[in-house]
């Protein structure tokens, strides 16, 4: 039979829980042989300690030695996480604490709770410290080490034993640089906007009398749930539960900072008539052109935005222009400064057009510009041949370059019944949002099937190239192959944005609402799907992150409960409050 049991301490010398300690060395002992697994990661001491201690093991025992000067009258809790396990099948003795003070007695107050993604709601995947300050300044988490930290486990739940009565700043961080410091910009926190009191008297007392002080959490602020539980806001969460060993709760939500710099990340000519920019983030304001070595008109290009932001194409017009191997070019835009204020930034930049070696090889300047006139327009749609469409959408046609002219004469849609073939009305409607794109609108016959036939000619691009035939046929969705949800919204106090998920988390939809009332998400396929609110408290329709230095929180979410899932020719009828916890 497999031995599932964990190793057992028989022997620790001082014995766990000694006060006034004076040693430098701690050994505990066990009942079997046992081993030390990624000691340096699992053992969390706390206080901190400038230098890890060494731990090694010598026969059944662990022998810890302490080289650094302790504080006085401190309790000290080395805790090992899953470090401790037996020699041979490995099962691990979790979250064994060795516990001693260097006063004359063991602080006995603590504080636990859950830290989860302020997104998603999901527990850190690396490890996360709970750091407690006993000094209340903005600056500490940057310059100081905590005076208490504890980890959180793998579910999110974490707890810091054995603290002294006093008033703390609460902040945690995913801490890359294993320092406890504040100091590297990808690092993920989380912070309490308040400091709060932790006395035994206090929790005791907690229902006759609340502590205030300047940036302390009021009574104001707090809300009683319950015959013994104090609680506060989800972001803002203090739960003072009157347990035995006087432990203080509170949620947290860990978020990155919005510490990305915007820069010019690439730029590219991989068509003559074309030049791209690429920016890491959506671009502050404008792009500013001015030309080095060649003098144009003032309209000599079109340029062509992104809904995202952060990339530009701009075609340009004249041959003169785009016949040209090189176009120098003086670039103006904002960047982030190292204070992550935008600041004008100037930059020059050659815009090289390479053709295919094997193409130009043993081709004359001539042949090349005769080449260009040749090319054929391509044209992108969002249908394939013999597939099956979906009825809610409409025929999607992205060329490869701008358009001048559209023939719609040109184009025609057919509606296939056995062996005849009808003409069908449609409409060819342009995409404000999208520079190249156009749609083809027509109420579909669900389970039908249909012809799409686009002569040559039928678009026109800037430059004088024309499409080629497209020549395709393909069926409509039927209408019980979907589902749909009709989610009935209740207690909206705020503009939200509901989103509608798939099990993986990817975006499928999202409404806008701010009131009570009925929504729909129709034309779903049959699937399991999420449903999760964003308080959108700024009202730009996004989520924004957090903000430390003006205490400013992450936008709260939450979730529906539990996973959708949905089956063909199905409505599906929810309600949700938002304000059921």
């Amino acid at each position: 039979m497999k031995d599932e049991i964990p190793p057992r301490v028989v022997k620790e010398n001082p014995v766990n829980y000694s006060v006034e300690f004076d040693q430098d060395r701690i050994e505990i002992e066990f009942d079997e042989f046992i081993q030390l697994m990624n000691i340096n990661q699992e053992l969390m001491i706390s206080p901190p300690m400038k230098e890890k201690p060494l731990v090694r093991i010598r026969k059944k025992s662990i022998l810890i030695d302490l080289d650094e000067q302790l504080y006085d009258s401190t309790t000290y809790t080395l805790n090992f996480g899953q470090a401790i396990v037996d020699n041979n099948e490995g099962n691990p003795l979790e979250n064994y604490e060795f516990v001693f003070s260097t006063g004359t007695y063991i602080d006995s107050l603590g504080v636990s709770g859950i830290i989860l993604n302020a997104f998603n709601l999901q527990p850190s995947k690396e490890p996360i410290y709970i750091m407690l300050y006993d000094v209340d300044s903005d600056s500490v988490p940057y310059l100081e080490i905590p005076l208490y930290v504890g980890r959180a486990s793998s579910e999110g739940s974490f707890y810091i034993h054995n603290i002294r009565p006093d008033t703390f700043k609460v902040f945690a961080l995913k801490d890359i640089n294993s320092n406890f410091l504040y100091d590297n910009k990808d690092e993920m926190i989380a912070f309490m906007d308040t400091t709060f009191i932790l006395s035994a008297e206090l929790i005791d007392k907690f229902l006759d009398s609340i502590q205030i002080n300047n940036d302390t959490l009021t009574l104001d602020s707090l809300n009683i749930t319950g015959n013994d539980t104090l609680m506060a806001d989800s972001q803002d969460t203090l739960a003072i539960t009157p347990k035995r060993d006087y432990s203080l709760f509170f949620d947290l939500y860990f978020f990155q900072e919005d510490f990305i710099p915007q820069y010019l990340s690439d730029f590219q000519r991989t068509d003559p008539r074309k030049i791209e920019f690429y920016f890491n983030r959506p671009l502050k304001d404008t792009l500013k052109i001015e030309p080095l070595n060649f003098a144009p008109d003032t309209n000599w290009y079109i340029h062509e935005n992104f809904v995202m932001g952060d990339t530009l194409f701009y075609w340009i017009k004249d041959s003169s222009i785009y016949n040209l191997d090189s176009l120098q070019l003086h670039l103006n835009y904002l960047v982030t400064d190292s204070a992550f204020n935008y600041v004008p930034f100037d930059d020059t930049v050659y815009m090289v057009y390479k053709q295919e070696v094997s193409r130009r090889r043993g081709m004359r300047r001539e042949d090349e510009q005769e080449e260009l006139k040749e090319e054929i327009l391509g044209l992108s749609l969002n249908v394939r041949k013999g597939a099956r469409h979906d009825i809610y959408k409409k025929i999607k046609i992205t060329p490869d370059h701008p358009i001048s002219f559209i023939d719609q004469t040109k184009i025609q849609l057919f509606f296939r019944e056995d062996t005849n073939e009808l003409p069908r009305d449609f409409k060819m409607i342009y995409d404000p949002r999208y520079l190249r794109n156009y749609c083809l609108e027509h109420t579909w016959e669900e389970g039908m099937n249909y012809r799409l036939f686009i002569e040559p000619g039928a678009f026109t691009d800037i430059y004088g190239m024309v499409n080629d035939t497209i020549d395709l046929s393909f069926n409509i969705q039927s209408l019980d192959h979907y589902s749909k949800i009709i989610l009935m919204m209740e207690d909206v106090h705020q503009q939200t944005i509901i989103q509608l998920l798939d099990d993986n988390e990817r975006l499928i939809a999202e409404k806008i609402q701010d009131q009570d009332g009925s929504i729909e998400f129709p034309f779903l396929e049959p699937v399991k799907y999420k449903i999760k609110v964003i308080f959108d408290e700024n009202r730009n329709g996004k989520w924004d992150t957090g903000r430390y230095l003006d205490k400013i929180q992450p936008e709260k979410v939450k979730y529906y409960s539990g996973t959708i899932e949905l089956r063909a020719n199905w409505d599906l009828e929810l309600t949700w409050s938002l304000e059921n916890k």
